[in-house]
């Protein structure tokens, strides 16, 4: 790399058609020293706003100092040079809609790396929580980082149904505000927190979504957003936001029947307040995307593009998602192949989960619909002067950073739109977007040195935007051959990754299986504490929030892919396995049962000493206790998935430990210490997860728990609110009569109730 990192000095500024013959010299301040300067010479320049052939560029600093044609330009003999004879110069790309906190795993080491590589110089990250953004945003801005300029969303602004809330495998990158008094606030906070841009998102109410626009621009803080559902797209837009992202909900917006479609929508969440958010969503699309898209009214719809365009709303249409199912490029080996740039927890499980996910999302009649629709929705914006950006919602869908965008543009130029519209959304109006267009977007002198050297002209195709031979950030120039280095460099350090993995890092530790969640973090609390070495199973998008600063190794997999269990088993010799997961509370049954599969065979084949599985009273032969009838279905089915897991392990011939636990109490309940385990199979009673954590540890390397099944009861808990009521209601429903057993706790809270 060759930096030129010595500050802004007044070069000669030669406008395009200024044939006049000034100097770098004769501009430059008499300090007795000419500074140190790059320059492109000969080079055709474009940009979105104009060509210019034979041009020279001069670079101080960060800065350009100087643009003209060629031959009206004098440098100094200092002048590093850099012949742009055949090539063409374009400013920095944008990726304008990136989530750099995602995937943990998916660290700035590689995004930073391969967003450069593939000439994105600035990048949009359109959501995540503070604590996580902010310092991937500072590393961005370190003095001489190998990175792009990175500007930040921080968390969605949703509603208090957050779809994005840790749950149901999505990671918890959102707040809620249930409010107007509490939008502005939360604008408020992230204001201070130092964000660049403020991202309002699909659940919020239409009261809540004005009053944190309001409060945004008040700020001057650009404002992006998925149209709210209980909105209509054309209401949003005048509510001062400057973006929409996806083209979300603009679809319902533009249905012959939009009226009739909000009215549904409203009610069904006004109706739905116990939902999840992100499930309430997908439900709401799933009734009514389709009948919009077939209901589609060209006119209706023009109403809505004039006021996007009236309101200058940017559109970001993300194509990439929009026609994941479709263009299907997570299927293709060849895009495959960009995942070996990725950290290796993330490759390999991208691998498996991009064959699972072409099994399970066909391209049905459904996807071509969005897919035309969207196509052609991104051309009417672009033909009514609705400004359109170039982002890729990386690494959602299996998006390699950088790669990426190169598709998005693809796709943009698929819409229709012409080689240089697709220059200008990927260049100029992601700076007007942040009101960085008098320092970014076009080559011109002032503007701070960010570009890309082509060896083809990206007037002709899209494709050529892919001929990097030369990126400058800020005025550092990476040639090919750096560029190419750092793609190796990631490729090397994935193999350095893997062989840690043969090491004995984690030689006699200890493998937890949903360590992530509620029971499996008290358990690794407990674990850490004692000094063990834990390797926890996670999923690419778990929450690890719970495990923040404990000293744990993470592996990426997922418990139901023989590949990704094959791999976690024989990466360490583990002494044993603590398995505290559970399926999603939307998922199939057949997880436990699956999953345990899997376990039970690679414990044995491995050679593992121990595995405690956490299961639940009612499984196995204490189900002799309840009446089948009254159970409720979803209890019924569970119950009964856990007693096949149940018997997977018990003859798998691995040694085992079950801890069965009947009424699992909130995680701000603490244990009274005389939580105990029994063999008693008759047993019942609530239990904290702090004492089910701790009765844990009691059985682990223990050899007189090796083969056993216990019950987990703690006698003393006091027990308030509806767990007293629930004993006195619904277990005495399920229960046969001569196995309820109220707890002293309750009973004594009924007489005081009866009293």
């Amino acid at each position: 790399m060759r930096s030129w990192m010595m500050g802004a000095v007044a070069l000669a500024l030669v406008a395009c058609g200024d044939q006049t013959q000034q100097t770098a010299e004769q501009a430059a301040p008499d300090t007795g020293a000419l500074p140190a300067v790059t320059a492109i010479e000969n080079v055709t320049i474009v940009d979105a706003t104009r060509v210019l052939e034979n041009a020279t560029v001069v670079i101080s600093g960060d800065t350009i100092a100087a643009v003209g044609v060629t031959a009206a330009m004098t440098l100094p003999d200092t002048a590093e040079r850099i012949d742009g004879t055949g090539k063409f110069l374009i400013p920095g790309l944008w990726d304008a809609h990136v989530h750099l906190s995602y995937y943990p795993d998916l660290g700035v080491d590689a995004w930073y790396p391969l967003l450069l590589a593939n000439g994105i110089t600035s990048a949009r990250d359109t959501g995540g929580l503070v604590e996580k953004v902010m310092p991937l945003r500072a590393i961005a801005w370190e003095d001489g980082a190998t990175a792009p300029r990175v500007y930040v969303a921080g968390p969605l602004v949703d509603g208090t149904q957050r779809v994005y809330a840790g749950l149901n495998g999505r990671p918890n990158i959102s707040v809620g505000v249930s409010t107007p008094e509490e939008a502005r606030a939360e604008i408020d906070r992230l204001q201070q927190a130092g964000v660049d841009l403020i991202k309002l998102y699909e659940m919020n109410s239409p009261e809540t979504f004005a009053a944190a626009a309001a409060r945004a621009n008040e700020l001057g803080l650009p404002i992006t957003a998925h149209v709210p559902l209980s909105m209509d797209a054309a209401e949003a837009a005048a509510t001062g936001i400057n973006g929409m992202e996806h083209l979300r909900n603009v679809e319902l917006a533009c249905a012959a029947n939009y009226q009739d479609l909000l009215t549904e929508r409203r009610a069904i969440l006004a109706a739905s307040m116990d939902k999840d958010g992100g499930t309430l969503r997908g439900e709401l699309h799933a009734l009514q995307r389709d009948a919009a898209i077939a209901a589609q009214d060209s006119e209706r719809c023009q109403e809505v593009i004039t006021a996007l365009a009236d309101h200058r709303v940017f559109q970001t249409p993300t194509l990439m998602v929009n026609t994941l199912r479709t263009e299907r490029l997570f299927a293709d080996p060849r895009w495959q192949e960009t995942f070996a740039y990725l950290p290796p927890a993330v490759q390999e499980s991208w691998t498996v989960a991009a064959v699972r996910m072409g099994e399970q999302m066909p391209a049905d009649d459904s996807a071509q619909a969005f897919t035309t629709w969207s196509l052609e929705m991104v051309k009417r914006l672009q033909d009514s002067n609705v400004p359109v950006m170039a982002g890729t919602d990386s690494p959602i869908g299996f998006q390699t950073p950088g790669f990426a965008l190169h598709e998005e543009l693809r796709l943009l130029a698929k819409a229709g739109l012409t080689p240089m519209e697709v220059l200008a959304a990927a260049t100029l109006r992601p700076a007007q977007f942040m009101t960085l267009d008098a320092q970014l977007g076009t080559i011109e002198a002032g503007k701070w040195a960010d570009l890309v050297l082509l060896t083809a002209d990206p007037r002709e195709d899209v494709a050529n935007l892919r001929a990097i031979d030369t990126v400058i950030k800020g005025g550092t120039v990476y040639p090919r051959d750096d560029l190419d280095g750092m793609l190796a460099s990631l490729m090397s350090g994935a193999e350095d990754d893997n062989a840690g993995l043969d090491g004995d890092v984690r030689q006699g530790g200890v493998l937890v299986l949903g360590g992530t969640g509620k029971l499996g973090s008290e358990i690794v609390k407990d674990l850490v504490e004692a000094g063990e070495k834990v390797t926890v199973l996670v999923r690419s998008t778990s929450n690890r929030a719970r495990l923040e600063g404990l000293d744990v190794t993470y592996v990426v997999g997922d418990m139901l892919v023989d590949a990704d269990m094959e791999r976690v088993f024989t990466g360490a010799d583990y002494r044993a396995v603590i398995d505290a997961s559970g399926r999603a509370p939307d998922g199939d049954d057949s997880f436990y049962p699956e999953s345990q599969k899997l376990i039970s065979k690679y414990a044995r084949e491995t050679g593992v000493s121990q595995v405690i599985l956490h299961g639940a009273i009612g499984a196995g032969d204490s189900a002799e206790m309840f009446i089948p009838e009254n159970l409720p279905e979803v209890q019924r089915l569970g119950i009964a998935a856990k007693s096949i897991a149940e018997d997977i392990l018990t003859s798998s011939g691995a040694p085992y430990t079950l801890i069965r636990h009947m009424t699992l109490l909130p995680e701000d309940m603490t244990e009274t210490g005389d939580a105990y385990l029994t063999e008693d199979h008759t047993a019942i009673g609530p239990v904290t997860r702090d004492g089910l954590a701790r009765l844990t540890m009691e059985c682990l390397d223990n050899p007189e728990c090796i083969n056993v099944i216990y019950h987990a009861v703690d006698p003393e808990i006091e027990l308030t609110g509806r767990y007293t009521r629930m004993w006195d209601t619904a277990y005495k429903a399920v229960l046969k009569p001569q196995y309820f057993k109220v707890p002293d706790a309750v009973k004594a809270r009924m007489r005081e109730a009866a009293e």
